[in-house]
């Protein structure tokens, strides 16, 4: 998963390769027959806020969306844990891309990443 945000970390905008690697990481069905998706059915999670947010894992909360302040700046998303885990140490995650469906999904993803290691 680190190799994937560090993809999404480095695009200029939007990207249906990156998507698809995303579909494919998150096991997402086909709509119709439930086998996993090609490129062509994948959600444009890279390119559609809507579609990033999906990624969320459960109970995480989206928290602040900062545009960018001048040239050479990047989008940032900010997500906050489920209340109630005391596992979850290290307060806020934040993601930033060059858009802001690519700055949702570098959160998400870092979310899920930090969630796996400490079994959250």
């Amino acid at each position: 998963m680190s190799d994937l945000i560090a993809r999404l970390e480095a695009l200029t905008g939007p990207d249906r390769e990156v998507d698809e690697a995303i579909a494919c990481l998150i096991a997402q069905p086909h709509p119709k027959h439930g086998k996993p998706i090609g490129m062509l059915y994948c959600a444009r999670y890279t390119s559609l806020i809507d579609s990033a947010l999906v990624l969320l894992p459960p109970g995480w909360e989206a928290h602040t969306l900062a545009f960018p302040q001048g040239a050479g700046r990047s989008y940032g998303f900010e997500i906050y844990p489920p209340s109630g885990h005391a596992a979850w140490k290290n307060g806020s995650v934040i993601g930033r891309g060059a858009n802001a469906a690519i700055a949702i999904c570098v959160a998400a993803l870092m979310a899920r990443q930090a969630a796996e290691v400490q079994n959250v």
